[in-house]
């Protein structure tokens, strides 16, 4: 049997196996279900199953849909931004999270997007974006 495993976004060699709800920690693995990130200890994740993306948060998945957007707060506080989750503008999951500081603005890593460092950012771009989510979708399922 096939594990269903999320990758973390901050250590590539962290998972999360969905189906036991347990941590692994491997070298490498490259078939991944999709990403996901501790937030004060409550679970957050992107996971592909079926051909359907799922916004997760603590023990509720959310399908990802038109209905969904993000909206993100860079000026909540000093050092940390605010995650809106919002179904048909009512919002249905939020959480504050450290906002990373910006270091990849010089060469030769310019070219980088500071969004592949920010989890809220992140889980925006693919969220709001219709090209990003269908391109989530056709790495995952093709790994």
């Amino acid at each position: 049997m096939k594990m269903i495993l999320l990758r973390n976004f901050n250590n590539a060699f962290q998972y999360f196996d969905f189906d036991s709800k347990k941590y692994i920690k491997k070298e490498s693995i490259s078939n991944i279900n999709g990403w996901y990130m501790l937030i004060d200890n409550v679970f957050s994740g992107l996971l592909v199953l079926d051909s359907t993306l799922y916004f997760l948060w603590e023990n509720e998945q959310f399908i990802v849909n038109d209905n969904l957007k993000v909206e993100i707060d860079r000026n909540y506080s000093q050092n940390k931004s605010l995650f809106k989750l919002l179904s048909f503008d009512r919002i249905i999951v939020q959480f504050a999270y450290e906002t990373p500081k910006n270091l990849l603005n010089t060469s030769p890593f310019e070219y980088i997007d500071e969004d592949d460092f920010n989890w809220g950012e992140y889980l925006a771009s693919i969220i709001n974006n219709l090209d990003k989510k269908k391109q989530f979708l056709e790495n995952l399922m093709s790994s």
